[in-house]
């Protein structure tokens, strides 16, 4: 009882939407290319073309359900708590839809990439619409750096839960040789998300939700002050240099944390055979990917208090790039490669979760730079993605188009061959060349990210915000 008195409601139904979102997407990101191109054997072409689907759809679904949820009267895009309630069944079942083949894919077919590209432009559409109400929230639950990094720290707490899915799927599946527990495993995952944004959906309140009035809509003032359509609205906040600067240095974020997640897996497999490491070590590692960073961000969160975000944050880009050299002159020994992407997840996404603080610092500038009675903040983080969320499509894109060049489609038919028919299968592939690539891309991508995003991050400005007088303390 002493401890529900403890927690603080607002922040725990907040972060209830951290939990089921991290429980679906690590899942996801881990998981989507392996299985397309491992198990659905889903064609090169295929893949190209879904990921430049996705790269359209992707890019523009974000501004558009960000001026939706600004500008738009009806409830379910306004009130940010119930954009999640109303959009929390549609994000489970857009999860699972990657998970069951819609054919018989022992061949490549066309299908398993029409099954790809819908798969990620509907897992995505729903992920914007529910995330960008949760981030919207995130601005406007408090204008108090206090209180913000109080609800990052929840967030990752609940994204610490979340993200050992991973490990679980791995090890009840036994990486992917079971694909139907790994089927009941997703499947459960799907049900304890909704009941978490389901509970997030109904209790997640804001200032600018209620009113004495209980109208939680705008006033006909307020609508006015923010007028103007999505083209203004969009030119008025990307004009800015802080913003410039955080969503250029963003969109390198999104590329390395998405190569991360998409390409970790395959690499390791390739790189650390399975005589090297056992099954369940391997499942812990993979598990323990997702589950550090959380685990630093929550030990952290008293240095972000008293250090700041920038700083931070520019820290992470210099160990960035000193990981990249580490691994070069080091060598891909198992345990070296081990502890390297450990750490590289580590740097990498607890400084991603540090950068709701940047946005909505944008957010409060942006609404007092014109003057607006209610902020933009589905609109700036919308915006934030047009220009970041192209990252998430390239990045896979770039990946197979190396890696094929390299051998990797030639080893993938040698390997599904050998678990058809191991007796058909008299001739071995030369995979000398594809390992090498493997590794200096491991070792180069956060080197040239780390130096991009060092260069641009220094032309941001609001560097000082955790040392500002409070604008707002919570009732």
């Amino acid at each position: 009882m002493a401890v529900v008195k403890w927690l603080h409601p607002v922040s725990v139904a907040y972060a209830s939407t951290s939990l089921g979102a991290s429980l679906m997407n690590s899942v996801f990101m881990f998981y989507y290319v392996k299985v397309f191109l491992n198990r659905y054997h889903v064609s090169e072409s295929w893949f190209q073309a879904s990921q430049i689907v996705f790269l359209i759809w992707n890019a523009l679904n974000d501004p558009l359900f960000g001026y939706m949820q600004d500008n738009f009267k009806h409830p379910c895009f306004k009130i940010r708590r119930l954009s999640i309630l109303y959009g929390a069944p549609l994000f489970v079942i857009s999860f699972l839809v990657p998970w069951f083949p819609w054919g018989d894919y022992s061949q490549p077919t066309w299908l398993a990439g029409f099954q790809l590209m819908f798969a990620l432009c509907f897992y995505d559409a729903l992920f914007t619409f529910v995330l960008l109400a949760q981030c919207s929230l995130f601005a406007e639950i408090s204008h108090h750096q206090a209180d913000r990094i109080r609800l990052v720290r929840y967030s990752q707490v609940a994204s610490f839960v979340g993200s050992s899915s991973v490990f679980f799927t791995n090890y009840f599946s036994a990486n992917l040789s079971d694909f139907s527990i790994f089927q009941v495993t997703v499947f459960f995952i799907a049900l304890i998300s909704l009941v978490c944004m389901v509970y997030s959906g109904f209790n997640s309140h804001s200032e600018y939700d209620s009113s004495p009035s209980g109208n939680p809509l705008l006033s006909e003032s307020e609508s006015k002050s923010n007028s103007g359509n999505i083209w203004q609205q969009g030119l008025q906040i990307i004009s800015q240099v802080n913003a410039l600067s955080f969503v250029f240095m963003n969109f390198l974020q999104v590329f390395h944390v998405t190569w991360l997640a998409n390409f970790t897996g395959i690499i390791c497999d390739s790189l650390i055979p399975d005589g090297e490491i056992s099954s369940s070590l391997r499942s812990v590692f993979y598990g323990a990917l997702f589950v550090a960073p959380q685990v630093v961000v929550i030990l952290g969160t008293s240095f972000v208090g008293s250090l700041g975000y920038y700083r931070i944050v520019n820290y992470t880009f210099g160990v960035k790039i000193l990981l990249g050299f580490f691994l070069f002159f080091i060598g891909p020994t198992p345990w070296i490669m081990i502890t390297f992407f450990l750490l590289e997840w580590v740097n990498a996404n607890s400084a991603f979760s540090l950068f709701n603080l940047a946005l909505s610092d944008i957010i409060d500038k942006d609404k007092e730079l014109y003057k607006r009675r209610h902020p933009l903040s589905s609109m700036v983080f919308g915006i934030n993605a047009l220009i970041t969320k192209p990252a998430q499509s390239l990045a896979p894109m770039f990946g197979v188009f190396v890696l094929n060049q390299f051998g990797y489609q030639q080893f993938k038919a040698h390997q599904a061959a050998l678990v058809k028919d191991p007796l058909s299968v008299t001739n071995s592939v030369d995979v000398r060349d594809l390992h090498s690539v493997m590794f200096y891309l491991s070792c180069s991508i956060p080197v040239a990210v780390g130096t991009l995003q060092y260069i641009i991050w220094r032309f941001y400005t609001i560097r000082s915000t955790h040392l500002s007088i409070t604008k707002y303390v919570e009732s």
